[in-house]
């Protein structure tokens, strides 16, 4: 790494949260080529290179992905993004770490950008999680009536559902909406039900907002307006109710209009925002129904979030000509399944 480099994309960021300049060590890593690490090789290296940190030193940002996941033993990088996780390697473990991307794939990733100041700012101990100024939960059977009722005054609403999978026919657990980045509610439907819930879609004319809202909206119409797969009416009626919802992971799609690969997530897209939040929501037999409205109120506020910092894109001319327009038919898609001649099949 240069020298102005390492000043500019973290020393310098350190200083601006608290940390004393003087109390920062920067060692440089071994590669078997400019990219890449064998594991033999990075763990041989660790086992030297701690012998040239001072025994005083608890923190460690790591700028390397493979070296990383050496010292804690983390599978995944992205499921830490701006948190801090115990070393786990032979010598580490005193140790709290934090990944933060290297300086170099800005170029390419300028949105790495962010995931180097997350880091900086959880190792300083100043990272801060989403800020929540009213919040209510229904947790009670008849509590979802007052809670939508109280919506209806609200031109937008971002919305999300929590899930019992990602098929079609996968139960709905809960819905939360935000009527601000910072102001929700969320509904336990496993207790409530559907009634006030379809009403509501039913009635509210604002605007509505989603992250992949394709999910949202064909699980919401499955299961509130279609008595089973094949129902035909039914799709056709709950589809009137999603004609003109925006969708923040188009919109962030065009507004980074990027040529490499990069995640439209909503953890990783709102990730300045909200924080590294996420649950294993895959299992939700795990967690509370307290834990499961807070986590899914946390994605309404940061669907809200993405609209207002990517509102610019839904007056351009891709989203309002191509992108927007196509929800609706690819819903229906996604619905109806792919047409095929059943004669053809038994060829």
């Amino acid at each position: 790494m240069g020298s102005a480099e390492i000043s500019n994309y973290y020393l310098e960021p350190l200083v601006k949260e608290g940390v004393l300049l003087g109390s920062v060590l920067t060692l440089p890593l071994l590669y078997n080529t400019p990219t890449k690490i064998l594991a033999k090789t990075a763990k041989a290296y660790l086992d030297k290179l701690i012998g040239n940190i001072p025994e005083s030193a608890s923190k460690l940002i790591i700028a390397d992905s493979n070296y990383f996941k050496f010292i804690t033993k983390i599978a995944k990088v992205s499921d830490k993004y701006g948190t801090v996780v115990e070393g786990k390697h032979p010598g580490y473990l005193h140790f709290t770490c934090v990944y933060v991307p290297n300086y170099k794939t800005l170029f390419q990733q300028p949105e790495n950008a962010q995931l180097i100041t997350l880091g900086i700012k959880a190792i300083a101990g100043t990272g801060t999680a989403v800020l929540i100024s009213s919040s209510a939960y229904g947790f009670q059977h008849g509590s979802d009536r007052e809670l939508l009722d109280s919506l209806y005054k609200y031109p937008v609403l971002a919305a999300d559902i929590e899930t019992t999978g990602l098929d079609l026919e996968a139960e709905i657990v809960s819905i939360a909406f935000a009527w601000t980045k910072h102001d929700g509610v969320a509904i336990d439907l496993s207790i409530n039900g559907i009634y006030y819930l379809k009403k509501f879609l039913e009635t509210y004319k604002g605007k509505l907002l989603f992250h992949n809202g394709l999910f949202d909206a064909k699980i919401l119409i499955r299961s509130l307006w279609m008595e089973h797969a094949t129902d035909h009416k039914g799709m056709m009626e709950g589809l009137q109710y999603f004609k003109d919802f925006d969708d923040t992971m188009i919109l962030a799609y065009l507004a980074k209009n990027a040529t490499t690969k990069v995640s439209l997530r909503l953890k990783e897209v709102a990730l300045e925002y909200v924080g590294n939040y996420a649950i294993e929501i895959q299992d939700i037999t795990k967690y509370t129904k307290a834990e499961i409205l807070r986590y899914n109120l946390i994605d309404a506020l940061a669907t809200f979030y993405l609209w207002e910092k990517y509102h610019a894109e839904t007056t351009s001319r891709p989203y309002l000509e191509i992108f927007q327009p196509s929800l609706y038919s690819l819903i229906k898609m996604m619905l109806v399944g792919l047409p095929m001649d059943s004669d053809r099949v038994q060829e």
